[in-house]
C-alpha cells in the first residue's frame, strides 16, 4: 500500500499550512496527505472525506498518487 512519505522539514510545513490555510479544499487536501503519512489507507481516507470515482470523466477528484 502506498502512503505519503514526508521527511521531517516537510511533516512541519505540512502542519503550518495545515493550521493557517483559509480554503477548505486546500485544508482537506493537505489533511488527507497528512492522515495517508500517518499509515492511512485510500480507501479509509476516501470514505472519511466522501471521495469516490469521478463520474462521466470528470476527474477534479482523483488526486495523484
Amino acid at each position: 500500500m502506498l502512503f505519503a512519505q514526508i521527511t521531517k522539514q516537510g511533516q512541519e510545513e505540512l502542519k503550518s499550512a495545515i493550521n493557517t490555510t483559509q480554503d477548505a479544499k486546500w485544508y482537506r487536501r493537505l489533511k488527507i496527505i497528512d492522515l495517508s503519512a500517518q499509515g492511512h489507507r485510500v480507501p479509509e481516507l476516501a470514505q472519511w472525506f466522501d471521495i469516490g470515482k469521478p463520474v462521466s470523466g470528470d476527474t477534479s477528484s482523483i488526486t495523484t498518487k
